[in-house]
Parts: structure tokens; sequence; C-alpha cells
């Protein structure tokens, strides 16, 4: 599926046009954002649900549209085609061109090719653009005398998207990464037998066994209720202490480090003298080159 933004948040490559608002990429960018939103919070009150993968990317006017990858049942396809499209009319549905250019969608047959391939291809070009064909550039209708090296279109999407603080990938409807990450530090067996059953897909490596079996268990990450702020004076969230299974406790990161500036009142005789020896003296950026 692809959705684009609406024709006003367009600056054409050749001229500029009469309709465009100055909307910056970002701004078009967090537009695409609000209509997938919309369309996920109508999915989820129909009880439908959906998940996959996410990838944004410039036209050639530098204006973003997404590629999303979306797996649901066969008898639901219809009604997300139908709740997307609906969301991303919401804004000038009458413009030229809207009903058939603003959400794009195609169903993959398993005797054509697999969704991976498709998901592999957008993130070979907005990563380093290697092993692609030279017609794979930043935007697929471009003219053959415009076709540029996709290793060189590479670099340009992704000072795009820094430039722009865009999120390029991101999954969406599964399970927290973060308990795969926290039982990767998980060595010992477990009592509890669906954390044992979970920790044993995560050593070996297995991610969809691991997605089957946290999705039915009760593991669940567990956080230190400590309230703290920030270095902006606000309140931080909850820093993650382990996992919780059951009512048991798993503790994956037992200590809890504060960064903090050193005033001259406390620093000791001790600290001094490094400081002033040769070893603490700062050293030129040169001598990390040698």
């Amino acid at each position: 599926m692809t959705v684009t933004a609406p024709g006003y948040m367009h600056l054409s490559h050749s001229n500029a046009k009469k309709s465009w608002d100055r909307s910056s990429s970002k701004k078009a960018h967090k537009h695409l954002i609000d209509v997938w939103a919309r369309a996920r919070s109508a999915l989820s009150h129909r009880k439908i649900k959906v998940f996959g993968f996410r990838c944004a990317e410039p036209h050639k006017d530098g204006t973003p549209h997404h590629h999303l990858l979306i797996y649901a049942r066969p008898e639901e396809i219809g009604t997300v085609q139908e709740q997307v499209k609906r969301c991303a009319l919401t804004a000038a549905p009458d413009e030229p061109g809207a009903q058939k250019h603003r959400a794009k969608f195609m169903r993959f047959n398993p005797q054509e090719g697999w969704a991976v391939g498709y998901v592999a291809k957008y993130v070979a070009k907005n990563i380093d653009g290697r092993a692609l064909d030279e017609t794979v550039t930043l935007d697929s209708k471009l003219n053959p005398e415009e076709m540029g090296d996709p290793e060189m279109c590479s670099e340009r999407i992704t000072a795009w998207a820094r430039t722009n603080d865009i999120r390029q990938f991101q999954f969406f409807g599964l399970v927290p990464v973060g308990i795969w990450r926290e039982i990767r530090r998980i060595r010992t067996p477990q009592t509890c037998k669906p954390l044992e059953e979970v920790r044993i897909a995560v050593d070996r490596g297995e991610y969809g066994d691991y997605l089957k079996k946290v999705e039915r268990s009760p593991v669940e990450l567990a956080r230190r209720k400590q309230p703290r702020l920030n270095r902006y004076r606000e309140i931080a969230p909850d820093q993650v202490l382990g996992v919780r299974c059951a009512g048991q406790l798993v503790v994956t990161r037992p200590h809890s480090y504060v960064i903090r500036r050193k005033f001259p009142g406390q620093e000791t005789a001790n600290h001094a003298a490094v400081r002033n020896s040769a070893a603490g003296a700062p050293s030129a950026p040169l001598d990390l080159c040698q």
C-alpha cells in the first residue's frame, strides 16, 4: 500500500505550484502519520487487527510518501482498504487525481513473489542502495536520462530524512521488541514456564517463535517506579528494571546510573592530581589518528 500527501503539500520540481501551501517535508510526514493513526483507530473499533511495516521516502520534490506492508485476515482486507482510503481522502478529496493516487493498494500473490521482496527493495533503497538496478532511484517515475546511481540516491534520501527528522522505518501491530532485548540478558533457566518458553526461543534466535509465544504468555516489561526529572526538568519515563511473568520478577538491570556535573567544590585531592597530570590532560584530535 502507498499513501501520498494531498497535492497542496507538494512542490513541483520544475516550477512552484500555485496550490502549494508551503508545507515542509516534516509537516507532510506528520499528516501521513495522522492518516494512518486514524485508520488504525477505525480498524480497532471494528475489532480488526493488522500488523506490518512502514517505510517513508521522498518524492522527486522532497514531499514524503509512505509505503506500507500490511498483514490482515483475507476477509478483512476490503475493510482495511476502505478505511485507509477514507482517512487519506479526508483532506482535499476533490482535487484532481486524489481518488486514483492518494492511496494505492496491491495484494500479494505468493506465486508471483513474497512480501519480503517488496520490503527489501525499499529498505535497500533507503540505506545504501547496493545491489540495486540503476532504474531504482528517488522516484520510479523519473525519465531514463534522469536515472542515477542507487548508492548516491540512498545518500540523498538519508540526508533528507535526517534533515527533516523523519523516521524512515517502523514496525506496527507487533509485540514490543523491548521484551526480546531484556530476555536476551537472562542466561539461566526460569521456574515460570511461560517465561522459560519465551527465553528458549530468544536464546535460539527464533524471532518468529518468540512472537507466537510472547503474545500468548503473561510476560511483560517491569519498570522501576522511581519518579525522576530529566535535564530539562521534566518528568522522565520509568526506567526498565526487567521482565515480569505471573507475579515473578526477573531483574535484568540491577544498576541505575545518573549523569551529574562535577562542581569544583566536590573535587578531591586525587581528582585534582589526575587532572593536572599528563595522563589527565585533554588530548588533541590528531592524537586519535596516530
